[in-house]
């Protein structure tokens, strides 16, 4: 049997040589014929059929590749799965039989220009990479099947992480050398590409310094001749237009129009890609003519820009970008030189952008913020109306859609403020000039210093930056900063409640790190003042008083827990409540301050029609906050807290299972990065905890101790708020908690200690209990009980200190 099997794939192999030497493709028929009649046999051996089904699967495969046939190709496929079917892992075939899979299956997705398989295909690529040596003869073809299909994965999804892979899978064939990876600059190209989009994705300079440096190393393995060398050329230049966008480095632009120029000159006039490049080298001409003022530059720019909308369709993706920079360059020259004709192209070009631009095009909000300007500039020379007006809606727009960046939305407000000026100057309505000067304040805030004149905006970018990042070196600044701004701000100053509003901010999240009476007495006098200083009617007063809620509820629950705190905590955030009508953005804020409070209070009177009243006002709080909002998280976690209350007081485990579905829910939708993600997790792990007593078969302790921790690991959440879930953690159970607790909860605690400024204040903070001594000392127990005597001599020193 082994001999006739041996005799059919010898025949079937000849066919193939045949083939290979003459192009014959009935050689591939007979293959196939005794590929098939070899299969049907008993084999005696396992790894023999495996061989076989891949053998004929790589026949179907090439004839395919010579007929463009589907069944061929799905007959490849069937017989790559048979043979992966059989290759159990361990097996040396499967690294094979799954790469070739893969490409069959890549072929397919080409063939139906369906990707929605993609994902398995990258998947099955990983595996297969997986099972290879780092010097495996195919592993520079599968890294270079994952750069590309990781990269269309992106550009379907805009995932990060797909865009991360191809960069990262590219990176590791680069290392190969010229021998291993076929066409080094073919890699050198599409890792430069992946790179490109990253930094026009996610915007770092790093990603297009480092794109311009592999282009240039490919343009060296692209000599002149080279057929690949124009889109070398050409990715080379786009990338140094945007370098100079980043860096404003001149010689980026000279270059980048050197290179592109070259690019126009090879690519013949109907190439796909000519509109592109025309468009980058307008771009470079626009730029040169911003740092040298050449109306020559300006005006071969226009040139390119109409040439490459002439050789695009109305659905090009680019062509939003180059309406964009024709009408720029329009309004530029009609600035430079006047001229009704050159504005009204202007206006059109950006009515014309606008209308090809969706919703996320970053440059939508550009062409509304510059057709805005346009049209004032038309009211100017003509005195329509109808022009101002429309102005006036553009800019609003701008601002309404909140994508403009800060750094060009004072340019905004600014414009904003000049058109109803303007328009006051012949309506005489109060309101317009009003709402112009609290733009210019809102402008001058978001200016730097040193184009302000205060240090306001400076504070306020250096307490942002400590948000994310906990430097205690910003927040120290940005409260010197802001200290600063309010000396210079006399008490006539329409800025100066915005100013304490800010100023009580920081001092709030000086709080939060350092937990001082001292700071929290502070944020109270602020918001005070600032209070005093806003009418009924300003837009700012219920976020004063909401903030105002906030501070007295912490000063209840931290220090002196009086009930009179809570009850001005109850009485500040109705109050806001009744300015947040409905529809207000920040009414839910205020619903669930105020469950807060009853839930609070009804814990301090153990009266349950506070609770059902505080689980009322939670659940309108929800449904304002709808799947997908921001908010939703919180809500979903106060309903939790609530619902487990109410079991604890009236034992009905419905109650118990309902709170721990809100919290588990909370969970779910609340970003990681979240500050209060942490807490979030505690919440639900202390839940758990109760809810594996009572339902053992439903829900795990394990699991609400992974929870746990997770939360004291979470790295957004302030050292405080660690160590409370930590604490809760130690005292989750009757008995003694895990040694993991006690040493999180004593760690935790350690660190926060050591956040205080001063000996006195952490003397302050060890008298005042921070620590239980339980906790340390059944830390040490339990150590002793496992045997680390050395841990536990530390613990009961920890005691002493």
């Amino acid at each position: 049997m082994s001999s006739q099997f041996s005799n059919l794939v010898q025949r079937a192999e000849k066919a193939q040589i045949q083939y290979t030497r003459h192009g014959d493709k009935s050689n591939l028929h007979i293959a196939i014929k005794h590929f098939l009649t070899a299969l049907h046999l008993p084999l005696p051996r396992h790894s023999w059929r495996i061989l076989t089904m891949v053998a004929l699967a790589n026949t179907w495969k090439g004839l395919y590749e010579e007929q463009h046939a589907s069944p061929d190709l799905e007959r490849a496929i069937c017989f790559y799965k048979g043979a992966l079917s059989l290759c159990t892992p361990g097996n040396p075939n499967r690294s094979v039989v799954l790469s070739s899979l893969a490409s069959c299956a890549y072929a397919r997705c080409q063939l139906q220009e369906d990707f929605s398989n993609l994902m398995d295909i990258i998947h099955d690529l990983k595996e297969a990479l997986s099972l290879q040596a780092p010097s495996h003869p195919n592993r520079p073809t599968i890294l270079q099947h994952l750069g590309d299909y990781c990269l269309e994965v992106f550009q379907l999804q805009r995932r990060r992480e797909d865009l991360d892979e191809s960069v990262s899978f590219l990176r590791e064939l680069l290392m190969f050398g010229p021998r291993e990876c076929r066409d080094m600059s073919q890699t050198l190209h599409k890792l430069a590409y992946s790179l490109w989009t990253r930094h026009k994705y996610f915007g770092e300079i790093s990603d297009i310094e480092e794109a311009v440096q592999y282009n240039r190393q490919a343009l060296l393995l692209r000599g002149p001749g080279h057929k690949a060398r124009p889109w070398t050329l050409h990715n080379l230049g786009a990338c140094l237009v945007d370098l100079y966008g980043r860096k404003g480095e001149a010689e980026s632009v000279n270059e980048a129009l050197k290179y592109l120029k070259e690019v126009a000159i090879q690519w013949p006039s109907k190439h796909s890609h000519q509109a592109s490049c025309l468009h980058n080298i307008g771009s470079c001409l626009l730029y040169q003519y911003e740092m040298e003022h050449r109306i020559q530059d300006l005006e071969e720019a226009i040139q390119c820009f109409e040439n490459a909308l002439s050789l695009q369709n109305p659905e090009d993706p680019l062509r939003p970008s180059v309406l964009h920079n024709l009408s720029v360059c329009f309004q530029t020259l009609y600035e430079r030189q006047g001229g009704m004709e050159i504005l009204q192209k202007a206006i059109s070009s950006h009515r014309e952008a606008i209308l090809h631009s969706n919703d996320e095009n970053p440059e939508k909000d550009m062409n509304l913020f510059n057709l805005g300007w346009c049209l004032v500039r038309r009211y100017e020379q003509q005195g329509s109306n109808l022009d101002l007006e429309e102005s006036i809606r553009l800019f609003k727009e701008v601002l309404f859609r909140g994508q403009i960046s800060n750094h060009d939305r004072p340019e905004v407000l600014s414009r904003l403020a000049m058109a109803l000026q303007e328009r006051y100057t012949h309506s005489r309505v109060p309101q317009d000039l009003d709402e112009a000067i609290k733009l210019e304040e809102e402008a001058l805030l978001l200016q730097s210093p040193r184009e302000s004149g205060g240090s306001a905006s400076l504070s306020l970018c250096l307490w942002t930056r400590y948000q994310y990042r906990g430097m205690p070196e910003d927040m120290e600044k940005a409260l010197e900063y802001m200290r600063e701004a309010l000396r210079h701000c006399s008490s006539e100053n329409p800025r100066r409640s915005k100013l304490l509003n800010n100023l009580a901010t920081l001092i709030w999240t000086q709080y939060q790190r350092f937990h001082t009476a001292e700071d929290l007495e502070e944020a109270i006098k602020c918001h005070t003042e600032a209070l005093k200083l806003q009418s009924v009617g300003d837009p700012d007063r219920s976020t004063t008083l909401s903030n105002l809620g906030t501070c007295f509820s912490t000063r209840h629950h931290d220090h002196k827990k009086s009930i009179q705190d809570l009850d001005q905590a109850m009485y500040y955030n109705q109050e806001a409540l009744r300015l947040r009508q409905p529809g207000h953005p920040l009414r839910s804020i205020s619903l669930n301050s105020i469950g807060d409070y009853l839930h609070e209070k009804s814990q301090m009177q153990r009266c349950s029609d506070l609770l059902e009243e505080a689980i009322q006002y939670h659940k309108e709080a929800l449904m304002l906050n709808p799947i997908g909002h921001p908010r939703r998280f919180f809500t979903l976690k106060c309903l939790g807290k609530c619902y487990w209350i109410r079991f604890e007081q009236q034992e009905h485990t419905k109650d118990l299972k309902e709170a721990v579905q809100y919290c588990q829910e909370s969970v779910d939708v609340c970003p990681p990065d979240d500050p209060l993600f942490a807490t979030t997790l505690g919440t639900l792990a202390l839940l758990m905890i109760k809810a594996s007593d009572v339902f053992p078969s439903s829900y795990s302790s394990q699991e609400a101790e992974a929870l746990f921790k997770q939360a004291v690991c979470h790295p957004t959440a302030n050292v405080r708020e660690r160590y409370d879930v930590a604490l809760s953690w130690v005292f989750s159970r009757n008995g003694p908690a895990s040694i993991a607790a006690y040493l999180a909860c004593l760690e935790l605690a350690n660190q926060f200690i050591h956040l205080r400024p001063s000996v006195l204040s952490r003397r302050q903070l060890l008298c005042g209990k921070l620590i239980p001594l339980t906790v340390a000392s059944n830390a040490a127990a339990l150590t002793i009980e496992n045997g680390d005597l050395r841990r536990a001599s530390r613990l009961l020193s920890s005691i002493s200190r």
